[in-house]
């Protein structure tokens, strides 16, 4: 661009120094020179100022294009520790699912084992109350034979005595 810019103006600074000489006073030509000088300086400055900020932008833009460099080995570094973290998640899942499917069929076993265990002691409190009637039972025919055992030996005393009388 700066280039395309000095090509440009140095032809025409150049045709107005040629076309110059046809007038005829001196110090018009000198004070013109003068001018295309002092234009020719001031476009050099700017093309040397110009010149200077491509370079600096080049630079930079050499520097960017590390940094993006940089930024897609990060990049490209992060999608593998991404994808290292979805296999984990993955396989991490898949524990889970084991570990919820054990402890499903373990509360099964635990429900089981409740119910079993609710039966029994329901069998253990019906074996209770039986033998409690039981006992109850017992109780009640041990004070019948006890009243039994009592009213024999009454008959057997009384048997006794009858016999006394009866041998005399």
């Amino acid at each position: 661009m700066i280039k395309q810019f000095c090509i440009l103006i140095l032809p025409l600074a150049l045709g107005l120094f040629l076309a110059l000489p046809g007038c005829n006073e001196a110090s018009t030509r000198n004070t013109q020179i003068e001018q295309l000088k002092a234009e020719i300086a001031r476009i050099t400055t700017d093309r040397d100022t110009w010149k200077t900020k491509a370079d600096s932008l080049a630079k930079e833009r050499d520097k960017l294009k590390e940094k993006v460099n940089e930024l897609i080995a990060a990049r490209a570094d992060l999608e593998r520790q991404v994808n290292g973290l979805n296999a984990a998640r993955d396989s991490m899942q898949k524990q889970f699912n084991e570990i919820n499917d054990d402890r499903t069929q373990w509360q099964k076993q635990l429900d089981d084992s409740a119910k079993a265990r609710d039966d029994a002691l329901a069998a253990a409190k019906a074996a209770q109350d039986q033998v409690a009637d039981l006992n109850a039972r017992l109780q009640t025919s041990t004070q019948r034979v006890t009243r039994l055992e009592d009213q024999l030996k009454q008959v057997q005393a009384a048997v006794n005595q009858l016999q006394e009388k009866t041998k005399f």
